[in-house]
């Protein structure tokens, strides 16, 4: 598998401007996709990485359980790369406009988009991919999911198990399956199958973070083939406008990879 990766194109909704990235809930456009000048990413120069960065020496070695994908036949290089996605306090939810509902108590009614290519160089085969943040103050509200091309890594509401599973044992990211669900119950953090995540719950102030094993690595990135990578960050709301889909403060995560050529 090769992942490549290019700038993402954007195009005029009815009310602004969003990001077509390749992953539209149910045929529908998302007109809450949207960009934020703030949001970068760049490729994290080698003398700023920590050494091996506390890794298993496993992450760098053949990985037979791979079968013909190029991780089984090579040992890995690692790189890293640093991921910002600015904080939106000053954005709406954008309540019955698209597939949104209205105002809603106690549900998922509306949610915002936001997208953001990861810089992996074309032609790199990813063989493990973890991630961290830099501060320590990361909230949100009402609830946060991320995903790696439409692939539910970790959300603050159990409710994505309503979702559809894919093939590769992840779930798919779909607005209008989890739309008008509960956005309630506290606590209820999700992580993928695989997938080892903290964050904090609405509201609150935490750290964020997460890894995959190598077993969840290989299923989602043995099932992207010559995709550009990219996360997608949702943050929903039900009725408050003065809070809801804002992540108030801005996310840096710091990814490291492995991959072979």
């Amino acid at each position: 598998m090769t992942l490549s990766l290019g700038t993402k194109g954007f195009f005029s909704c009815c009310f602004g401007t969003f990001a077509v990235f390749g992953i539209v809930s149910g045929g529908f456009f998302a007109c809450s996709n949207k960009s934020f000048k703030g949001d970068t990413a760049r490729t994290v120069p080698s003398q700023e990485r920590p050494e091996n960065n506390g890794r298993e020496d496993s992450e760098t070695s053949t990985n037979p359980s791979w079968g013909s994908h190029p991780c089984s036949k090579t040992s890995p290089k690692r790189d890293s790369v640093q991921v910002r996605i600015s904080n939106n306090t000053n954005s709406r939810c954008d309540w019955g406009i698209g597939d949104n509902f209205q105002l809603q108590n106690s549900i998922m009614a509306a949610r915002i988009e936001r997208s953001i290519s990861i810089p992996v160089p074309n032609g790199r085969s990813i063989c493990s991919f973890s991630a961290q943040s830099e501060s320590q103050t990361i909230r949100y509200d009402d609830h946060l999911i991320l995903a790696i091309n439409n692939n539910v890594l970790l959300a603050s509401t159990t409710e994505v198990k309503s979702l559809r599973m894919a093939n590769n044992g992840y779930r798919e990211y779909a607005w209008q399956n989890i739309r008008g669900l509960s956005s309630g119950r506290k606590g209820s953090t999700f992580c993928a199958d695989g997938v080892t995540c903290r964050l904090p719950q609405s509201e609150e102030t935490g750290t964020f973070s997460f890894e995959l094993s190598q077993d969840a690595n290989r299923r989602l990135f043995s099932s992207l083939s010559n995709e550009p990578l990219t996360f997608l960050l949702v943050v929903t709301g039900d009725d408050d406008p003065e809070k809801d889909c804002k992540l108030y403060t801005d996310l840096t995560l710091t990814a490291d990879y492995t991959y072979v050529d």
